[in-house]
């Protein structure tokens, strides 16, 4: 649900133009909507978004021109490239500021406390690529490996393996442990005497507490 912070937050007394020129204002909740304010309001929600205004357009202390609506405060940047002279207030942290303590944002938490603040991934997704799609029967590969959690942030520390089935049908097994990026790299897997035409399956499991995760992916021995 949206919050009403332009009504929480408006204090009425600055002096207020209500506009209402025929064909460049809409009146809304008796107050007078106009020019590039209609506009904006228009274009990014109207009503359903920012509620009905609950003031005609204000000067503020320094001289910006603003609009009170019940969700929001348009302000006027005469400054700005034509099309972009509306902003929003950051009404969020205007109300924040106000009614709470805000002073741990400023606060250094001790290193000792940064692992309460981490929590734990609840599942595990594991990508898996190669550097090149196709490879001559006599080269090189190279594997990337990448492990997120259920919010798709890097999992460090996954710890697996890469599988490579050589179409000889030997498998060549690699130890692989992502980075603080959550991904992992076999930099070099040599191979020769490949069957040209056929395809290299690439097998990866990763854990991390507990969790697994597998993916696959695969490349082209060509000539």
């Amino acid at each position: 649900v949206l919050s009403d912070l332009g009504t929480k937050l408006y204090q009425a007394g600055a002096p207020s133009i209500n506009l209402t020129s025929p064909g460049a204002c809409r009146t809304i909740n008796g107050f007078g909507v106009c020019y590039e304010f209609l506009t904006f309001y228009d274009a990014h929600g109207g009503q359903a978004r920012f509620g009905n205004p609950i003031s005609g357009s204000e000067f503020q202390p320094g001289g910006r021109l603003v609009q009170n609506f019940e969700r929001a405060r348009f302000e006027w940047h005469p400054e700005l490239p034509a099309g972009q002279n509306v902003m929003l207030a950051d009404l969020g942290g205007i109300y924040f500021n106000a009614h709470e303590d805000a002073t741990w944002l400023n606060s250094s938490l001790p290193l000792d406390n940064i692992p309460l603040l981490i929590k734990p991934p609840l599942s595990l997704q594991t990508l898996a690529f190669v550097a090149r799609s196709v490879t001559f029967p006599d080269d090189t590969q190279k594997v990337f490996v990448i492990v997120q959690d259920q919010t798709l942030s890097p999992v460090p520390g996954a710890n697996g393996t890469v599988t490579v089935h050589l179409s000889t049908g030997q498998a060549l097994v690699y130890p692989v442990t992502t980075d603080d990026n959550g991904i992992g790299v076999v930099p070099s897997i040599s191979f020769s005497g490949q069957l040209s035409g056929s395809p290299v399956i690439v097998d990866v499991s990763m854990a991390y507490q507990g969790l697994t995760a597998n993916a696959t992916t695969s490349f082209l021995i060509w000539r």
